[in-house]
């Protein structure tokens, strides 16, 4: 399996252009200072997964629209994915004030977000992998698609944005009313991952949750002499400073483990934020003590059950 891995690997490198692989040998090198915690177990990388409300082809100019911590036992194989509640009400280092936790993406790109949610929760994020609105609905197609299970609400919604929108390219039949599941395309997958007036951000957030966890399981799933062809496709879509071999190499850490249930959380818990609409904004205040303490636990500790939602 091994000799297997570092062919694969030789492989998709020897595949990507020349400016693709030199290009990540700089990315990096220009970062601000992350603010990035030295005391955590080594075993686990944190990766900052963004999707960002970007339709206009220029990259991270927008606010992010979605904020994942995606933590990866390199040892063990193991995956667990928090959300951020992007309404959080938060310091920004180097901003003057208090924003929304998803202004940092506008401010400063990833790299302010990653520096945000490192001083904010005690994390030692330096790699992130972002994705806008038009290339998540290319993966979503290249991928051939994702079955999630759905209720009457979300299926109308879905119907009603796909049918008004211009999410996505592809062909789309509109999803029976009565489906306890749909397998959707692109378009639908994004409509579906945007989801918010028939409930709140935190649904919102579990369903995109639940939408990675099904594209996760269906990858894993695939043989291995399938999985280049769908990297470097997918590698082309994303922006990253993660160079192509590192990226891989966690992905095939992932691919050799059956996957169960993925462990899931959502940050802050009930019970520990409120609304606030003063000054006319929005936002969640939250107790930043508890929501450290309860990351912590998901990612360090025993804690293996989703949060409530």
């Amino acid at each position: 399996m091994t000799k297997r891995v570092l062919i694969l690997l030789l492989a998709l490198l020897l595949a990507l252009p020349l400016g693709a692989r030199a290009e990540w040998y700089t990315a990096y090198q220009e970062k601000n200072d992350l603010n990035a915690a030295e005391d955590l177990d080594k075993s686990w990388t944190n990766i900052l997964l963004i999707g960002s409300d970007t339709r206009t082809g220029l990259e991270n100019v927008e606010r992010s629209d979605t904020m994942m911590i995606c933590s990866v036992n390199l040892d063990t194989g193991e995956l667990k994915l928090t959300s951020l509640e992007r309404d959080m009400w938060v310091e920004i280092p180097g901003v003057d004030g208090k924003h929304k936790l998803n202004a940092a993406h506008s401010y400063g790109g990833p790299e302010l977000l990653m520096k945000t949610v490192n001083t904010l929760f005690h994390m030692n994020v330096t790699h992130y992998v972002s994705v806008n609105f038009q290339d998540f609905c290319a993966i979503i197609d290249l991928l051939g698609g994702v079955t999630v299970p759905l209720t009457a609400d979300e299926i109308r919604v879905i119907n009603s944005t796909v049918e008004s929108s211009d999410y996505g390219e592809t062909a789309y039949t509109p999803i029976p009313a009565d489906a306890a599941e749909a397998h959707l395309n692109g378009a639908q997958a994004l409509a579906y991952a945007r989801i918010r007036k028939i409930d709140d951000d935190f649904h919102r957030t579990a369903r995109q949750r639940t939408l990675l966890s099904a594209l996760l399981h269906d990858v894993i799933a695939r043989p291995l002499q399938e999985l280049p062809d769908l990297y470097l496709a997918a590698y082309a879509q994303l922006s990253t400073n993660y160079n192509p071999g590192d990226l891989l190499a966690i992905a095939l850490s992932v691919a050799g483990r059956a996957m169960g249930d993925l462990p899931q959380l959502s940050i802050p818990t009930p019970g520990h934020f409120q609304y606030d609409e003063s000054g006319g904004v929005s936002k969640v205040i939250y107790d930043s003590e508890t929501a450290v303490q309860e990351l912590h636990q998901f990612i360090y500790g025993d804690a293996e059950t989703e949060g409530a939602e």
